[in-house]
């Protein structure tokens, strides 16, 4: 079964707009530091073009890739599967602020796997910033989400990064998709 785009849930004016306000959010948390903005790949690359365009300081660019996130073996608690790098960041992240930029958080389960993981490569700072949250499916506390776009419904969404196995992703908008 794939999915098709349904009815518009978010419009590409009312994200260009949302992103344009997290942008300058950015560069007046961030100005006089040394910025990078961090991709989590691959739903996040349409909010990550996006948004570095919309922060008005010097900033660098690197990108960051998880596989799905495994579920936790029989009789383990919550949180507990394991996630792997399949692609790291390229720069060196010591003392430079950084922003890792995806599409959705729901669990929070992997976005937090990868800000440990870029904690340990000692930025200066650590921030996520998200266009869609899901905080009600949230298994993981204290995520820093300091920049977020919207509060997204509990249904399933194409456009904007988001999609059926890759497929809708490149949609300007963000959709309830249907399933067909």
């Amino acid at each position: 079964m794939t999915g098709s785009p349904g009815p518009l849930l978010l419009s590409a004016a009312q994200l260009q707009a949302r992103v344009a306000e997290l942008g300058a959010d950015i560069a007046r948390e961030l100005a006089g530091g040394d910025l990078v903005l961090v991709a989590a790949l691959k739903a996040g690359v349409p909010f990550f073009a996006d948004l570095s365009r919309a922060i008005d300081l010097p900033l660098a660019l690197d990108t960051i890739e998880l596989e799905p996130f495994a579920a936790a073996a029989p009789g383990a608690a919550a949180g507990q599967g394991r996630a792997r790098v399949l692609k790291d960041v390229d720069l060196d992240l010591a003392g430079r602020d950084v922003v890792l930029v995806d599409c959705i958080v729901d669990t929070g389960l992997t976005l937090a796997c990868i800000l440990r993981h870029l904690a340990g490569l000692a930025p200066r700072s650590l921030a996520a910033a998200v266009m869609l949250d899901r905080p009600y499916r949230r298994l993981v506390a204290d995520l820093p989400l300091h920049h977020v776009g919207f509060v997204a419904p509990d249904v399933p969404l194409a456009g904007y990064g988001l999609g059926d196995g890759g497929r809708l992703h490149h949609l300007p908008g963000v959709h309830v998709r249907r399933d067909i």
